[in-house]
């Protein structure tokens, strides 16, 4: 009798310590925030959403005062910008925020605006910001997803640095420089494609991505910093699209810590004795010289269908044909073929496991990650 008591005793103690407390309030005075709220409301919400008109110092509130926040609904709200430090660690911080709903007519992310909130695991960047700060999301550690869009013009140096837990990410077409640490130690990147808009890659940009396997240096890259992408030990293909090759003379350790053996460099056509003859570049044992190696967009709606694979995909979004090359992940390629829209595409013989796969049509090159079941 007195373990079954005790074991609802435990139940019931659980459930109170997780169950989620909502409210909506609407701020007439922007500054009052803190005083709409209760003591043991302070303690006590986990959902919350806030309309009406707010200030620093109410953004200040739910940073520091709501001590189990962790969904934040402020979509009603009429700011356009995300100050300085909004939810970061660095004043306070928020441990427990997990997804927060943004303003459309937000335009500024501030520098740290995240930054340090470990639990976050979703966010939405709205189509009208043009500008992320310096280390706006830095240390999200519980963050998987990324989409910036194209109205973003500007992304500070660190944005996204130590977001360990950061799977993919889509860059808009109006970036042309991806700062200095942009994606340091986003260990577990494993997609995304840098768009025809970027000219230049800073210093340390995708430093220590150990996931990243497959990578697309557009045409459009003219200057490529020191260390940018250094420690990314696994990348087994990397395809640069610029038939002159990026003078990295004056730069140092690119390429540190990459297979150079094993990591097979596509080039294209005409240009492997360029690349042999330039700094850095010259490491890479396997130089291939490929009629794929074209400009690369980020923004195309194609994509294989479904994925995982387990016999056969098509490729959703294709208008006339497209070459499509699967390559495993030690840069090989096993599946070469001209492809035609809506054709039902057979790949029973391929191992099963993951692949870097391309998708080249008349107009561009589209990389994705596929998975062979």
């Amino acid at each position: 009798m007195k373990k079954s008591l005790l074991l609802l005793f435990l139940i019931f103690s659980f459930c109170v310590i997780n169950a989620q407390v909502s409210k909506t309030i609407n701020v007439i005075t922007a500054g009052t925030l803190f005083t709409l709220l209760t003591a043991q409301e302070k303690l006590t919400i986990t959902n919350l959403t806030v309309t009406g008109n707010i200030n620093n110092a109410d953004l200040n509130c739910m940073r520091d005062e709501l001590a189990k926040l962790a969904f934040l609904d402020i979509s009603a709200l009429k700011i356009s910008q995300m100050p300085y430090a909004s939810f970061s660690y660095i004043m306070k911080g928020n441990y427990t925020l997990k997804q927060i709903i943004l303003p459309d007519i937000i335009t500024y992310i501030g520098d740290y605006a995240f930054a340090g909130c470990y639990s976050l695991e979703n966010i939405i960047i709205p189509n009208g910001v043009t500008w992320i700060g310096e280390n706006a999301f830095s240390l999200c550690a519980s963050l998987t997803n990324v989409n910036i869009p194209n109205s973003v013009n500007h992304i500070g140096e660190g944005a996204f640095g130590d977001c360990k837990k950061l799977e993919n990410v889509t860059i808009g077409n109006s970036v042309s420089s991806l700062a200095g640490g942009l994606f340091y130690n986003c260990q577990a990147l494993i997609n995304i494609t840098i768009p025809n808009s970027v000219i230049s890659i800073g210093e340390s940009t995708f430093r220590s991505c150990w996931s990243l396997s497959c990578l697309t240096i557009p045409k459009s890259v003219k200057t490529i910093g020191s260390s940018a992408f250094i420690y990314c030990d696994k990348l087994s293909s990397i395809i640069a699209c610029s038939a002159i090759p990026i003078d990295l003379s004056l730069t140092y350790d690119v390429f540190k810590g990459i297979d150079k053996t094993n990591c097979r460099l596509y080039v294209p056509t005409g240009s492997t004795i360029a690349y042999k003859n330039s700094a850095q570049w010259n490491t890479f044992v396997n130089i291939i010289e490929t009629a794929t190696s074209l400009q690369t967009k980020s923004f195309t709606p194609i994509n294989i269908c479904p994925n995982p694979i387990i016999e056969n995909f098509k490729i959703i979004g294709l208008v006339g044909t497209a070459i499509v090359s699967f390559i495993d992940l030690n840069g090989k390629v096993l599946f070469n073929k001209q492809i035609s829209e809506n054709e039902n595409v057979s790949v029973s013989n391929l191992p099963i496991g993951a692949y870097n796969v391309s998708i080249t049509t008349k107009d561009e090159t589209t990389l994705h990650k596929i998975l062979k079941k």
